[in-house]
């Protein structure tokens, strides 16, 4: 079972790390043991954990916010939300069976959220939530109606008051629209703005957020193979809010097409139940998701309620993001938030235009360290959390002259001829074994971003974004 992970850093002169991932599962050893990125393994689907400073983290949530319902949690999502086959099965009501294969403790939590959320209604676990519907992109939540009524992401809150959240949007961001407007750094600026938008409206209000990574789309292989980058922007966001993340991606991808029903968009189920979680239950991928949302709405329970967290904190991240001590990227997936001033607002590096970015990036800037054992696709992302791209809508916007955050990728040393690439928010490509260094730098004309999310992952072997070197 590979519970949900993260960690946050303690906070260094002149550099605020808002948080940071250790993203590895236990089902996902690294061969060599140390901090190279060796091994191969699962790399796109490890989860942000409930440990001990994400407990202290969501108990701020719940002190800052109005009292709600524990025993509550609302669905946010599309048709893998609305189908029933996600979650339903395990309401008593439902009269579907439900086979927990030995993990008795997740009847507690069963329990604890079966209950009427109105007299002689359904619970959270069979409700029909106003905040899922079909067919819908990650900026519908919070839109309002065109009745005139709240967004449905308020109008569920105040239906059922719950504590918690189970949001999972992102399917049609990725299936509903160009490619080129969504494939590529559009469309995770996009995403990112939006679930940002959604992490912060639960939160103010009391509710805790519990994102979920969008499982394989088989119905495009563009599309599959840039599942990967938004699932790296969930995981990024979830680090800096510091909530956790709940992974159906890892194992439905291992699984192949055979967990997705036809349609390739939409995960298959045990015709017996999506709740029969034993070994042959979870080839179908509604299984997985039902298993993997139990499994963190019980750790999150436990550790709220029962005071009990079972999974440690991982040492800290090295390094202070100067070009002296950069910060080490120890093991991918790597996520992180950088915030405050930055400590490298005298840096002479701020002219990427020979590496494909651009001129005048003067503003606060973080050096991050990079070790490979051998040869990589790499896919960098750097997005504020409402970055829009420059002005211009449609199909081909590559966010190209967008000036609040530039990415950059160096080769052995942080000299303007090892610049491999630049970009404001995406670069993809393969590289050689060695050192590298990601600088992550600003402009001082623009506003500043209040921080930015830093994803650093490989991508799939077979995706050719990622194939150039």
């Amino acid at each position: 079972m590979c519970a949900p992970s993260f960690r946050a850093a303690r906070l260094r002169p002149a550099v605020a790390l808002l948080a940071l991932a250790s993203l590895s599962c236990s089902r996902t050893a690294r061969e060599d043991g140390g901090s190279s990125l060796a091994s191969p393994g699962r790399h796109f689907g490890e989860s942000v954990q409930v440990t001990p400073s994400v407990a202290r983290r969501l108990r701020a949530i719940i002190e800052g916010g109005p009292a709600r319902d524990d025993a509550a949690f609302m669905k946010v999502g599309d048709s893998l939300t609305v189908n029933c086959n996600s979650l339903c099965c395990f309401a008593a009501a439902s009269g579907q069976p439900v086979d927990l294969d030995g993990r008795e403790a997740l009847a507690q939590t069963i329990a604890h959220f079966d209950r009427p959320l109105t007299p002689g209604g359904e619970s959270s676990w069979d409700r029909s939530s106003e905040a899922a519907s079909l067919g819908v992109w990650s900026g519908w939540p919070l839109a309002p109606s065109d009745d005139g009524r709240a967004a449905p992401l308020l109008r569920e809150i105040d239906a059922i008051d719950p504590r918690f959240a189970v949001v999972m949007l992102g399917t049609n961001d990725l299936a509903g629209t160009s490619l080129e407007h969504w494939v590529g750094p559009k469309g995770l600026r996009a995403y990112a703005t939006n679930l940002t938008a959604i992490v912060d409206a639960l939160t103010a209000r009391g509710v805790i957020p519990l994102l979920t990574y969008i499982p394989p789309v088989y119905a495009e292989e563009a599309r599959r193979r840039f599942t990967p980058a938004f699932n790296a922007i969930v995981r990024g966001v979830a680090v800096a809010a510091r909530v956790p993340t709940i992974d159906c991606y890892s194992e439905m991808a291992e699984l192949g097409p055979s967990s997705i029903s036809p349609d390739g968009v939409h995960p298959a189920y045990d015709t017996r139940s999506a709740c029969i979680l034993t070994p042959e239950g979870l080839r179908f991928g509604f299984n997985v998701r039902n298993l993997r949302t139990l499994e963190t709405l019980h750790a999150v329970r436990v550790a709220l309620f029962e005071d009990q967290v079972s999974v440690p904190e991982a040492p800290e991240i090295e390094g202070a993001a100067t070009a002296s001590a950069p910060l080490v990227i120890a093991s991918l997936p790597f996520a992180v938030a950088l915030a405050g001033e930055g400590p490298n607002t005298s840096s002479p590096l701020r002219d990427y235009r020979a590496c494909g970015g651009q001129d005048g990036a003067d503003g606060a800037e973080w050096i991050l360290r990079l070790h490979l054992d051998s040869a990589a696709p790499l896919r960098v992302i750097a997005v504020p959390p409402r970055g829009e791209c420059e002005a211009g809508g449609g199909p081909g916007v590559r966010c190209d002259g967008s000036r609040d955050v530039s990415v950059a990728l160096f080769a052995g040393n942080l000299e303007a001829s090892s610049c491999l690439a630049a970009h404001s928010t995406l670069l993809e490509r393969r590289v050689p074994a060695g050192d590298y260094f990601v600088v992550v730098d600003t402009y001082r004309g623009a506003k500043g971003p209040e921080y930015v999310v830093l994803t650093v992952d490989r991508c799939l072997a077979d995706d050719p974004r990622c194939a150039g070197e």
